[in-house]
């Protein structure tokens, strides 16, 4: 869906109440683009809109007049002219105070299906002596999102500019595109090794060579992303709500947040790989502790619930968590063990190996007062929302 597909519908809408007016649907994606400032509906989906929605809002006279005239070149009357005007300024309202949300919006969808961020383990598995393809095909500068064409280094440049003005969750979406930008070219001594000798004016061979382009492709991605750990901390970045969401009762604000969209489990692992010393810090673990359940609401598991119970004070909440896992098929109060192979680790095979005990022993909850169980049931219920909720948005 092209995503002014619901502010034309609505000015479609109105605009069939007016006496005088004949405008088509077509013809108000034109008036669109005559008030954000393109000639032409066509231009504008080549253009950034998040620029033209900010220029809008800081010229709205101009941005009226433009969508006045367009609206009399496509024969409608003076008066039609000026209430199509209003009714576009008036629906374009919420979207300009969305720019930050468009961005990061637009930066998700690129790092997640355009690049490919979702698949972590390349930073961890990647050959040093590797190039990203992003890097072998450099002309792809562009892709589409929702009927529009989004230039990509443009795009980086919004989302550092909503990250600078303090939108976190722009901040976030920084560091994960700073990342993926180093792991799509990580290099080890060997690339380092030919690259200086690639200055020194070496001859190499065609592997050689290959090793230096690729080590000198990462100079500049690790000097930025170098740069923004220098200068950011935990709590810089956006988190989940979790705690908030269950104290109001209510799983609406999830979205709002590109939180719930990312893969918590692996996420955090980012965040520990780089911020885990502020782990210690009780104003920074609640980042953490955070992505920790929604981790748990995304894919229960049993370890994970049972670390938050046993880690939670809260009589409510370790109650809510128990009847969330049995809803899951999980039952933390039960023992689950079984047996495993000393030497490995895994579940042990009868005819190798000595044997020792793995699995899990049930926790015993505390007790709850009567009064709390209301509670308990709504908190679990929330928990559940969630849970339904990440996996549909997903």
């Amino acid at each position: 869906m092209n995503m002014l597909s619901t502010y034309t519908y609505n000015v479609s809408s109105r605009a069939k109440k007016l006496p005088e007016c004949t405008i088509s649907r077509a013809q108000i994606l034109e008036l669109i683009a005559a008030y954000l400032g393109k000639k032409t509906y066509a231009a504008l989906k080549t253009s950034s809109i998040t620029n033209l929605l900010e220029q809008a809002n800081k010229e709205p006279l101009i941005a009226f007049e433009r969508c006045k005239l367009k609206a009399i070149h496509l024969n409608q009357t003076e008066t039609a002219s000026t209430q199509l005007a209003n009714l576009i300024r008036d629906e374009l309202a919420s979207l300009i105070g969305m720019q930050s949300s468009l961005i990061n919006q637009q930066a998700l969808h690129y790092l997640t299906y355009v690049d490919s961020l979702t698949n972590y383990d390349d930073f961890d598995s990647r050959d040093s002596s590797e190039s990203s393809s992003r890097f072998e095909n450099e002309s792809v500068n562009k892709f589409s999102y929702n009927g529009f064409e989004i230039d990509i280094k443009n795009l980086f440049t919004e989302l550092q500019q909503s990250s600078i003005k303090g939108d976190k969750q722009s901040t976030l979406l920084e560091f994960l595109w700073l990342l993926d930008d180093l792991s799509s070219v990580t290099g080890g001594e060997s690339s380092q090794h030919w690259y200086e000798q690639s200055l020194k004016g070496q001859t190499m061979g065609d592997t050689q060579k290959k090793w230096a382009d690729n080590y000198a492709k990462q100079i500049k991605p690790t000097q930025a992303f170098e740069r923004f750990i220098s200068q950011v901390t935990i709590s810089d970045l956006a988190f989940p709500n979790i705690d908030d969401i269950f104290e109001a009762n209510n799983s609406n604000s999830i979205e709002k947040s590109i939180c719930y969209l990312l893969d918590a489990e692996k996420t955090l692992h980012l965040l520990n790989q780089y911020w885990g010393e502020d782990y210690d810090s009780d104003f920074k673990k609640q980042p953490f502790n955070q992505w920790l359940k929604l981790s748990a609401l995304q894919q229960p598991n049993r370890s994970l619930i049972s670390e938050l119970i046993e880690n939670s004070r809260d009589p409510i909440e370790q109650h809510a968590w128990a009847l969330f896992a049995k809803e899951n098929k999980i039952d933390v109060t039960q023992d689950d063990h079984y047996a495993i192979n000393m030497d490995t680790g895994e579940q042990w095979d009868e005819d190798y190996g000595p044997i020792g005990v793995g699995g899990y022993s049930g926790i015993r909850l505390p007790q709850l007062a009567p009064k709390n169980e209301s509670k308990v049931y709504e908190r679990s219920e929330i928990m559940l929302q969630i849970s339904q909720k990440c996996q549909n948005r997903t």
